[in-house]
């Protein structure tokens, strides 16, 4: 990006050796100071704080509070996508975008959903197969909103297929979220 510099003087200088001298003349300028904002909101569930939810951004991460209360700093014009996580919550929105971000930005807040973890509460949805190597199908829903998360919550795949790729995983348990139920699944 292109800054816009401060004039703040300008000086002269002699550089010598053995018998040349040459007057060199140098403008002096300065970067303006870079302004930062502050991101900050609540994360609740059922009217009550939720407190240890992680709330990444881009470039970091932080942790709300006990009264479910958090917040971070960021540069101006920056963009930021801030999304929470906690195992056996959904969150709504799912995910906030601030873009050419110049002033701060309180009540960015979230509301917590518990879901349940265990397939029982699937009425019609069936996750299949599981454990799986190399991909999940969903079946009994249309167009499913699919999030799958590691063990800490952290996000990672969103689709709305009903055939899910998961060759990419690390083997391990993970939580899969569809149409606001969660169950666990094993990559193999």
């Amino acid at each position: 990006e292109n800054a816009i510099l401060q004039s703040i003087g300008n000086e002269q200088l002699t550089v010598s050796r053995g018998t040349y001298s040459k007057n060199i003349s140098i403008h002096i300028v300065q970067a303006p100071e870079i302004q930062t904002f502050t991101i900050s909101g609540y994360i609740t569930s059922n009217s009550s704080p939720l407190e240890n939810v992680i709330v990444n951004y881009s470039g970091g991460s932080t942790t709300t509070n006990n009264f479910g209360f958090y917040q971070f700093q960021t540069n101006e014009h920056s963009n930021q996508t801030i999304t929470p996580s906690l195992t056996g919550y959904i969150f709504e929105p799912q995910q906030i975008t601030l873009t050419d971000i110049q002033q701060n930005y309180p009540n960015q807040n979230f509301t917590a959903n518990l879901v349940s973890l265990d397939s029982e509460n699937f009425t019609n949805i069936s996750v299949y197969p599981n454990p799986a190597k190399d991909e999940i199908n969903i079946s009994g829903i249309e167009n499913p909103q699919v999030i799958i998360s590691d063990l800490s919550g952290r996000i990672i795949l969103t689709t709305n297929s009903s055939k899910i790729n998961i060759n990419n995983l690390s083997e391990g348990m993970y939580f899969l979220q569809v149409d606001n139920k969660m169950i666990k699944i094993v990559k193999k």
